[in-house]
């Protein structure tokens, strides 16, 4: 089968599932609907001896960017802030030193 040097000629039934989301909905927690819900179902529906298998789970790639995407937020935000303070800080020696020095 394919390119496959296998000779044998055992196949698998396989049952495709496709699961997507309303508008609007996050994607991170219907996916971990859909795996709680999967994991319920094992033993029940599903008998124990068929695999279950993720193939993609877009939740999973979304929560990561959005982890991303706030991580880098914080650093554009504490970066300028750290700036900010570090110069104020400066100023407000240098206004002391003169007071000193009168």
């Amino acid at each position: 089968m394919g390119f496959n040097k296998d000779e044998s000629m055992e196949r698998y039934q396989a049952v495709t599932l496709a699961i997507s989301k309303r508008k609007g909905s996050d994607s991170v927690v219907v996916s971990d609907a859909v795996e709680r819900k999967m994991q319920h179902l094992k033993g029940y529906v599903i008998p124990n001896n068929v695999e279950v298998t993720t193939t993609r789970n877009y939740g999973a790639t979304a929560y990561t960017k959005v982890m991303l995407l706030i991580e880098h937020l914080i650093g554009g935000l504490l970066l300028p802030l750290y700036w900010l303070c570090r110069s104020l800080w400066a100023g407000v020696q240098v206004l002391w030193f003169s007071w000193l020095c009168r």
